[in-house]
């Protein structure tokens, strides 16, 4: 556990047995010291030193509402944990988080839901201590048309946490098919969503060696159905989608 102190002072920690407990108990107190900085969205990177157990580093950012912002850990010396990371609001409400795995990490792409101050935070488990890169990457989400049975569209995620979504209207009982070529992103399940005139998820697919796509999928009502291209991770790059 960690506590901030508010004052100068003496002070007291209690250890208290439960009923009927007896026995003896190591306690160590470590003095950590918070580290407070600064991101910029698609700067350089920023590496910090976690140095005591329990600090924590904070590093603030100012966003804008719609903005999405992908927080990159290109390295790490932190042991293998997950949310280490996280990204809060200006009344410190969490966002998102992220681990850190094998020196790498990330907080995925988040849609910011107001103009203001955000922070990302990194919170060691345990007595965790080490280095730890950061990277913010930030841009809007791309957005477009695609017909079905008309012409494929080229997409290009040209930076991590990216979400390109193409809109198209459909008769209620439509049943469409998806297609994925020419790409060159990693490869991927959950790249291609289809989302239902609400919001909600219908069908998702893979993009894997270059093609992939959704199966045929009966649309439930009349509307505007949308297909999002979002990749996870930090994967960029290209792919060509068509609706049938």
């Amino acid at each position: 556990m960690h506590d901030d102190l508010t004052s100068t002072g003496t002070y007291t920690l209690r250890v208290t047995a439960a009923p009927g407990d007896t026995g003896r108990a190591a306690i160590r107190v470590y003095e950590a010291h918070d580290v407070d900085g600064t991101l910029q969205p698609n700067g350089p990177s920023v590496t910090v030193e976690i140095a005591q157990p329990g600090a924590r580093a904070r590093y603030r950012f100012t966003g804008q509402k719609g903005d999405r912002v992908f927080v990159e850990v290109p390295e790490a010396s932190l042991t293998d944990q997950c949310s280490p990371l996280e990204l809060r609001d200006a009344e410190g409400r969490l966002l998102h988080s992220g681990c850190v795995i094998n020196g790498v990490g990330e907080v995925d792409g988040t849609l910011l839901p107001a103009d203001g101050a955000y922070t990302v935070l990194v919170d060691p488990v345990e007595r965790g201590t080490g280095t730890i890169t950061l990277r913010l990457v930030s841009g809007r989400d791309g957005d477009g048309t695609i017909a079905v049975g008309g012409p494929p569209v080229v997409t290009t995620v040209d930076r991590p946490g990216a979400i390109t979504a193409y809109r198209f209207t459909a008769a209620a009982g439509t049943s469409v098919t998806v297609t994925a070529t020419a790409s060159n992103l990693p490869d991927q399940c959950g790249v291609l969503v289809l989302r239902a005139p609400d919001g909600g998820t219908l069908a998702t697919g893979c993009v894997i060696n270059g093609a992939g796509g959704v199966a045929p999928t009966l649309l439930p009502t009349a509307g505007t159905y949308t297909l999002q291209v979002d990749p996870s991770g930090a994967a960029t790059g290209q792919v060509t989608v068509a609706v049938r």
